[in-house]
C-alpha cells in the first residue's frame, strides 16, 4: 500500500485528487492540508508527498 499526503491550498482540486487517487487499490490517501505540511507528516508517514508548488504564499511552502 502506497500511502499518500496531498498538499494544495485549492480544497476543490485537493478533494479531487483525493478522490481519483483513492479509487486505486495499492493507494491510501492519509492526509490531506493546506497548512503545515512537516506536522501532518510526521503525524501521518507518508510514503509520497504530492505538493503543490503554487501555493498561497507564493513560495511552494504553505
Amino acid at each position: 500500500m502506497i500511502r499518500v499526503s496531498l498538499v494544495q491550498h485549492t480544497r476543490l482540486v485537493r478533494g479531487a485528487c483525493a478522490a481519483l487517487l483513492s479509487r486505486e487499490d495499492d493507494i491510501e490517501v492519509v492526509a490531506e492540508t493546506d497548512g503545515d505540511v512537516v506536522a501532518r507528516a510526521l503525524a501521518c508517514r507518508p510514503d509520497v508527498a504530492v505538493i503543490d508548488v503554487d501555493s498561497a504564499t507564493g513560495s511552494g511552502w504553505v
